[in-house]
């Protein structure tokens, strides 16, 4: 049997991150690990003082400049205004309006801006970060920054396989082969090292595999690839979110002396001959 070998995870195929979008300090955590979450419900509260002393102060312009636009108004309405009057006024109201406008736009900006300091949940699901109110209660963040994790546990599940890139021309080979005999997919076993000695299946597509490579830092250079495990099989998983696994996808049968030595007549190839 030739498979090859890559480390994984077994986590929900429905997950979302939750990142700050503004900068901030938490004002208040509405929910802890393992807590039953729905979507658009409160998740973190951030606080800015600039901000809302942004917003202060761009509101008393704007208040300003609406006020000298009515009174440059009423002032242009009187039928005994001067004629140098009636131009400068013109002005002010031209000049007060554009201000109305920009003070009008920087305020929803702000706004929204403001809006963003409360973090909503995008999907049913479940709180899988460990320990989440103690870790984010008054703590500084900035924009990007990882908040917490929420999963579905009920949802579909998937493993998700870091392959080294130097396997990938053999992955592919087998991939190309199960199309050609109809099969569309490469059989996966996997062993959860929560659960070792047991080795449950499941299959991946080539849909599940992806189309760049990127640098982990235990694997090295890795492609990354989502298996799907059997349905029966997942009827006998213990379910723990992010676990880690040991993953075989099957190539297919070659001799005994590539099995052992491809690995290494590929390096040769890469390192010596070329």
């Amino acid at each position: 049997d030739f498979d090859l070998e890559g480390n994984g995870k077994f986590k929900p195929s429905k997950e979302r991150q939750i990142f700050a979008h503004v900068d901030g300090e938490v004002e208040r955590v509405f929910v802890n690990h393992s807590d039953q979450v729905l979507t658009n419900g409160p998740l973190v509260q951030l606080k800015n003082p600039d901000l809302e002393l942004q917003m202060r102060t761009v509101e008393g312009d704007l208040n300003t400049a609406r006020a000298r636009n009515v009174a440059a108004i009423y002032a242009s309405s009187q039928g005994f205004a001067q004629q140098s009057d009636k131009i400068r006024n013109s002005q002010e109201i031209n000049e007060s309006q554009k201000t109305i406008e920009a003070k009008t736009a920087q305020l929803k900006l702000l706004e929204e801006k403001q809006e963003k300091l409360l973090r909503t949940c995008p999907i049913d699901g479940t709180v899988t970060t460990w320990d989440v109110e103690k870790v984010l209660s008054a703590r500084p963040v900035v924009t990007g920054q990882l908040l917490m994790t929420i999963s579905d546990p009920n949802g579909p599940w998937e493993v998700q396989v870091r392959m080294p890139e130097k396997r990938m021309r053999f992955l592919d080979l087998a991939m190309q082969d199960a199309e050609k005999n109809g099969k569309g997919y490469l059989e996966v076993s996997f062993m959860l090292k929560t659960e070792t000695g047991t080795t449950y299946k499941g299959k991946l597509y080539r849909s599940g595999i992806s189309q760049r490579t990127e640098l982990d830092p235990e694997d090295g250079a890795i492609v990354r690839l989502r298996c799907i495990p059997d349905d029966e099989e997942m009827k006998q998983i213990v379910k723990y979110t992010d676990a880690e696994v040991k993953t075989h996808v099957k190539c297919g049968k070659e001799s005994f002396a590539f099995v052992w030595f491809h690995e290494v007549v590929e390096w040769v190839r890469a390192n010596v001959w070329f």
